[in-house]
């Protein structure tokens, strides 16, 4: 070992001091360049030096000890389809058998010709009213709804009130009030297809909504119901829309 370092010291030495040779001298760059070759054959032959660098068969050895197991094969999809899972397979015990949910769907109105057999049937059900048959006769406008000499409604400008009117049928025997308060019914009427107007509470006597009405044994009493509108656009169609406190509702086409 000492006869290899002493040979290449000698051998770095006449390369510096080769000054007589006419070999040209060596940049710095090529310096390192024998002096990082030098340095690695001092430590190739040094039994105690050992690389940090794996050699070739150090490298093979290590791959085959960690090999990545190879995963056990699957069915391609052209064997799948061969073999499909069972879709109806019992469900583990225990486990609830999902129920499909079913969307409650609300029944459309159709507009009922007012004064119709059936309207009034329709109607007579919303009002709800035991012993009464409640049927629609005609509507007017009017600029003001008159009660007594001493009060009454006058419509603002721009405005007019439209006054519904129906017949109550006491179909008993004995005299009975008609009573539609508790029903909680919530009436409007929709002009030309967009113009919703609320009931007005109009006070008068006869008031279905709100008043009690007496009525005989197996007679007949006119009432009403009162709403604002505009008084500015012509009336090219009308619908009554009236539901009771159970969501019962009746259409019906005024004109």
């Amino acid at each position: 070992m000492k006869r290899i370092v002493g040979l290449a010291v000698i051998l770095l030495l006449c390369t510096l001091l080769g000054g007589c040779l006419e070999t040209p001298p060596l940049t710095d760059a090529e310096m390192d360049m024998v002096a990082e070759y030098a340095a690695g054959m001092l430590l190739k032959y040094d039994k105690n030096y050992r690389s940090p660098l794996l050699e070739k068969e150090e490298v093979n050895l290590w791959n085959e000890e960690n090999v990545t197991p190879t995963p056990f094969p699957t069915d391609s999809a052209e064997e799948q389809g061969k073999n499909p899972a069972p879709t109806n397979a019992p469900a583990e015990e225990g486990t609830p058998t999902p129920v499909p949910t079913q969307t409650a769907v609300s029944p459309t109105l159709t507009p009922l010709f007012g004064g119709s057999e059936e309207s009034n049937l329709q109607l007579t059900q919303v009002v709800g009213v035991e012993g009464f048959k409640v049927s629609y006769e005609s509507y007017e406008t009017v600029q003001e709804v008159v009660r007594n000499e001493y009060f009454y409604l006058a419509a603002k400008d721009g405005r007019q009130y439209m006054v519904l009117h129906f017949m109550l049928t006491n179909t008993t025997g004995e005299s009975k009030v008609f009573d539609a308060s508790k029903q909680k019914l919530e009436c409007s009427v929709d002009i030309n297809l967009g113009t919703v107007s609320r009931l007005s509470i109009s006070m008068l006597e006869n008031d279905l909504q709100y008043m009690p009405i007496e009525v005989p044994a197996n007679s007949s009493v006119p009432a009403v119901l009162v709403f604002e509108i505009s008084a500015k656009e012509e009336i090219d169609t009308a619908h009554l829309i009236m539901m009771n406190k159970d969501n019962d509702a009746v259409f019906i086409k005024l004109k």
